[in-house]
């Protein structure tokens, strides 16, 4: 993806998940900066994973978490989501 910030730089996102029944489902990823490098912070880049709950019906739980290991990346991070809609796709429901 394009920043918006400048020229020649973007964030790239590698992810996989698997549904491990039919209600559970696990995914993990790595994300980077793309482009150009910032000489005095370097490439930020993360580890993710999270997991996925159907509580009941379409209702699930979400759970994810982040680690950064590079650059200006969030040293931790951490969003949980409870209800029916979520602005990405997930493995499960």
């Amino acid at each position: 993806m394009q920043s918006a910030f400048s020229n020649g730089s973007g964030w790239g996102d590698a992810s996989a998940g698997v549904s491990v029944t039919d209600r559970f489902g696990v995914n993990g990823g790595y994300s980077t900066d793309l482009g150009a490098v910032d000489s005095t912070f370097g490439h930020s880049r993360a580890l993710n994973g999270g997991f996925s709950y159907v509580v009941r019906g379409p209702t699930t739980l979400n759970v994810s978490g982040s680690r950064g290991v590079s650059g200006l990346a969030p040293k931790w991070s951490l969003a949980i989501g409870f209800g029916t809609a979520f602005p990405y796709l997930n493995h499960v429901g």
